[in-house]
């Protein structure tokens, strides 16, 4: 008989102790931890892939921002107190209370076992540095919209790269005290990206040069006069990366590369003419500049119809006279002028990337040039004529490579996770536009116009540099009345063994010489110093 009741107190004692011992567990959470779902993560940082310049320095992801994690104790309040706003304060005591870590961004450096802190990488600096190459995102989807970000969308999104901090918990997800800890890579440090020709140092000094004699609206191309490749490209006004809203209404349109963007030339083509003149075996031609020519029923005038007397080439190139270039046009005729034009790539467009493609500008044809008002017109870069910054860059460089045209590259090469490299199909063109001999008379004119002319005060100390200056007529006339002009100024430097072509442009100016041959100038010193360090 006691057998029986023994069982039954037995049984008894079970149901009346389980739910005690149950209750024990989910008050005293910190007794066990879950034996599912035992850690928790917080997502510090999330990057996209990398976009390099030509030495493999990273153009984006490069602000590092310290990153605080405080453990839910008091003691992070204590200590982190003096280093967050008001409301931040706040959360993190909320975040004590409810036993979870807090994240935020601060200057507290000092990490111990209640506080861990890490550097997190941000996409973009708010300067706009590089803006209108890298392009930016849209920060909701973490889509490319604009520049190599939008070329590029699929393979920088292609791996999820993550900095994460783990953290064991309890049954009820509370952060477990003395539990385990830490930041956690996955495929953070990636190398996975794409390889531009831009130099970030040449990138920077270009910036700087155009921002120190305050270009409001213009654009700066430096090329590698040797290989085509890009080392800068910089368009003003630019914008920031980080709140492209703030541009959107602008009515100086900062989204505008203005770099790739066609313009009137001016007298900066008057190397195109000179350039067919040496061809045809004109360039001894002479004639006389009283400061202006009638053709036909209009008058062409040189810069405030200065009279330049007897002139030559290299002085009609130096000192820009228009009256020379009309007679020298007339002479060696529209057919040769715009072959030459063509052969230097004006009316082309040409591939920088997937999706970038510059403006190819106008080049007027054959049947639009009838008259000898036309072909005046023309001479000295006037009527329907029109080319980028980027194309007159790469056209002036065939003086300085041996009478090569080569397009000009943008993107090296495709990078792996682990720094290996996948190089780009070459999709532009090169060849022969004039010979050597004609190539070398060219480069000598430029030369030539640091000696004597409206280029002279460009001449840069410390190094062997040529280029020509241009001031545009545009047919727009702004509010005051008066017709809106575009400043050029086109050349070369010569920094030890490397040879750069260097073009700087401005929207509505006062005259190359003015606003673009400063900007050339420190651009080529600078380029100097570099290359001599």
């Amino acid at each position: 008989m006691k057998r029986p009741f023994i069982v039954l107190y037995a049984m008894i004692f079970l149901f009346v102790s389980l739910p005690v011992r149950m209750a024990y567990l989910v008050f005293n959470t910190n007794e066990f931890p879950a034996v599912t779902n035992s850690i928790r993560s917080i997502v510090v940082s999330e990057l996209r892939g990398e976009i390099y310049d030509c030495s493999m320095k990273p153009l984006v992801n490069r602000k590092l921002q310290k990153t605080v994690v405080a453990m839910p104790y008091k003691k992070s309040a204590k200590v982190l107190k003096d280093y967050l706003e008001e409301e931040e304060y706040k959360s993190l005591l909320c975040s004590i209370d409810n036993e979870e870590p807090f994240m935020c961004v601060c200057d507290y450096e000092k990490e111990n076992d209640f506080i861990k802190v890490c550097e997190r990488a941000e996409r973009y600096t708010d300067d706009g540095f590089c803006c209108h190459v890298i392009g930016y995102i849209n920060q909701s989807d973490n889509e490319g919209v604009y520049g190599i970000e939008k070329s590029y969308d699929t393979l920088l999104k292609s791996e999820k790269r993550q900095l994460l901090f783990k953290y064991n918990t309890t049954a009820l997800n509370k952060m477990l005290a003395g539990g385990e800890c830490g930041f956690v890579s996955e495929n953070y440090y990636s190398q996975k990206g794409v390889r531009l020709t831009i130099d970030a140092d040449i990138q920077r000094i270009a910036e700087n040069a155009m921002r120190l004699y305050e270009t409001e609206k213009g654009a700066c191309v430096v090329l590698d006069s040797k290989n085509g490749e890009i080392r800068a490209m910089a368009s003003f006004p630019r914008f920031n990366q980080n709140n492209v809203a703030l541009s959107l209404n602008d009515e100086n349109s900062p989204f505008m590369n203005r770099a790739v963007s066609a313009y009137s030339v001016g007298s900066v083509f008057k190397y195109v003419v000179a350039m067919a003149a040496i061809e045809a075996n004109e360039e001894n031609f002479e004639s006389y500049c009283t400061g202006s020519l009638k053709i036909g029923r209009t008058t062409f005038a040189c810069s405030n119809s200065v009279a330049h007397g007897s002139v030559n080439l290299s002085k009609a190139f130096a000192y820009s006279c228009n009256t020379y270039f009309i007679r020298l046009a007339l002479k060696i005729g529209r057919d040769r002028i715009l072959k030459a034009a063509e052969n230097l790539g004006f009316g082309k467009s040409f591939y920088l990337s997937d999706g970038i493609y510059p403006d190819k500008g106008k080049l007027p044809s054959t049947e639009e040039i009838t008259t000898d008002g036309a072909l005046a017109n023309i001479s000295f870069g006037q009527g329907n004529l029109l080319a980028t910054p980027l194309q007159i860059a790469s056209c002036y460089s065939a003086a300085v490579n041996g009478g090569e045209y080569i397009s000009p590259k943008l993107v090296i090469s495709t990078v792996n996770s682990d720094g290996t490299e996948n190089a780009i199909k070459e999709k532009g063109y090169r060849y022969r536009a004039f010979s050597e001999r004609e190539a070398e008379k060219m480069k000598d004119l430029l030369i030539n116009n640091f000696n004597e002319g409206t280029c002279v005060d460009a001449k840069p100390h410390n190094c062997v540099a040529g280029g020509k200056t241009s001031t545009a007529q545009t047919g727009w006339i702004d509010e005051k009345g008066e017709e809106i002009l575009h400043s050029w100024f086109a050349g070369f430097a010569e920094t030890g063994n490397e040879v750069y072509t260097i073009v700087v442009f401005k929207e509505n100016g006062v005259s190359g010489s003015q606003d673009c041959g400063p900007v050339f100038k420190e651009i080529s010193q600078r380029l100097a110093e570099i290359k001599c360090e």
